[in-house]
């Protein structure tokens, strides 16, 4: 993410051409002295139904969680954006997010 001091970018994580879909638990690392998570959004992809869903930023372990699950009998398929996360710039330049973890489940 290439972002100017204090700017606010935001990152979508999506998936493509899945079957059977029906919960995800995803981990993403971001440097906390140069990026401020300021929040995590669920987005389109389960709109038809009713889910759970969890966010946990931990800025000292500079990671987020987020997990998304359909409640009861259901599954989804297509291309879409799970969830969307708002950054703040800390500091200028070019800043890596990395998946740390990406279960996704049927």
């Amino acid at each position: 993410m290439d972002l100017e001091l204090f700017e606010v970018g935001e990152l979508f994580v999506r998936v493509e051409n899945i079957s059977g879909f029906r919960a995800y638990s995803i981990s993403l690392s971001y440097d906390s002295q140069k990026l401020r998570c300021l929040g995590i959004a669920r987005s389109t992809f389960f709109s038809n139904w009713n889910t759970f869903f969890f966010t946990l930023i931990d800025s000292n372990s500079n990671i987020l969680m987020v997990d998304e699950a359909i409640l009861g009998i259901g599954h989804e398929n297509g291309s879409g954006d799970l969830f969307k996360v708002q950054f703040q710039a800390l500091a200028e330049g070019d800043v890596n997010i990395n998946i740390v973890n990406a279960d996704l489940r049927d």
